[in-house]
């Protein structure tokens, strides 16, 4: 992804920010405190999706979480996208959260552009595009 020297500034700093939001220590539910160790190219692809859907502010980096889901042995790292609420979808599947298990950054990425988030379970055409759409 080649961005424009602009934009590669706030990206870094985007990046800076998360890493100093993961840096704080986190308590488990047995309240031992201990420190998330998060990998570079996560917190990277992280970044690399809010710049693609445009959405690079320090801002939201600043409110970046990261959460240990202890029995699942679990990482979990949550950053606000800005996006204004929407109804969530109520059918067979609903969810909250941008993206989860098995999404991959591609798909992250064009469902922050597109302010959309569905199912994954649904249907994609040959082009890998959803042939449903909630949003």
């Amino acid at each position: 992804m080649e961005l424009e020297r602009s934009t590669k500034l706030m990206f870094n700093n985007f990046i800076d920010e998360m890493f100093n939001q993961l840096a704080k220590p986190y308590t488990t539910s047995n309240n031992e405190v201990i420190y998330i160790k998060v990998n570079r190219a996560t917190v990277t692809n992280i970044a690399r999706a809010f710049a693609r859907a445009r959405l690079l502010d320090v801002n939201l980096a600043r409110k970046t979480q990261g959460f240990y889901v202890e029995p699942e042995n679990l990482l979990t790292i949550t950053v606000p996208t800005g996006l204004p609420k929407k109804e969530i979808y109520r059918g067979e599947h609903a969810g909250t959260y941008l993206s989860y298990h098995k999404t991959s950054w591609e798909s992250v990425a064009k469902i922050l552009a597109e302010n959309c988030i569905r199912p994954a379970s649904w249907t994609k055409n040959e082009a890998g595009i959803p042939t449903q759409y909630p949003c």
